[in-house]
């Protein structure tokens, strides 16, 4: 359902509107010339009517997507999610990435896992989780929540 509060309105009323509806209701505003609407979160204002914004699923994920590209890791908190999910410390990521032969830069790796802000977009790392077997939902699961999949055999 949507709600609107035409023009002119006080300051008081504004308050009241955007409290109600965005705050305890969780709906989105959206201003005009005209008036305020609280509308659904998929929803849109165009030429005064509400209607069904069809890129909201598309343009929601690109947001998520730049949040969670903004975000950064330290090294222990990047370390201890390994851990808890496979039970292997930096260490054990190294030998075991030798033994795949992968084509990882072992030395660059090293370097980057010592680095205290670690971001999403750090291909060494994402290579790394890769070869871990992490796909890039468990990756951005990491870095919006601190921790990865649990993987069999690891320490309970």
């Amino acid at each position: 359902m949507t709600n609107i509060l035409k023009k002119p309105y006080s300051t008081i009323q504004r308050i009241e509107f955007v409290s109600k509806y965005s705050h305890q209701e969780g709906k989105k505003i959206f201003e005009t010339n005209d008036a305020l609407y609280a509308i659904e979160k998929n929803q849109t204002v165009i030429d005064g009517k509400v209607v069904e914004d069809v890129n909201y699923e598309k343009n929601l994920k690109e947001l998520q997507k730049k949040l969670i590209n903004t975000i950064t890791l330290t090294s222990v908190e990047l370390e201890r999610a390994i851990y808890n999910s496979c039970g292997m410390d930096f260490d054990d990521v190294i030998d075991f990435i030798k033994k795949e032969n992968s084509e990882t830069d072992l030395k660059s790796l090293k370097i980057e896992l010592k680095n205290n802000k670690i971001k999403r977009l750090n291909h060494l790392i994402n290579k790394m989780l890769a070869v871990l077997g992490y796909c890039d939902d468990d990756i951005d699961n990491l870095f919006l929540k601190g921790e990865l999949p649990k993987k069999e055999g690891s320490n309970e």
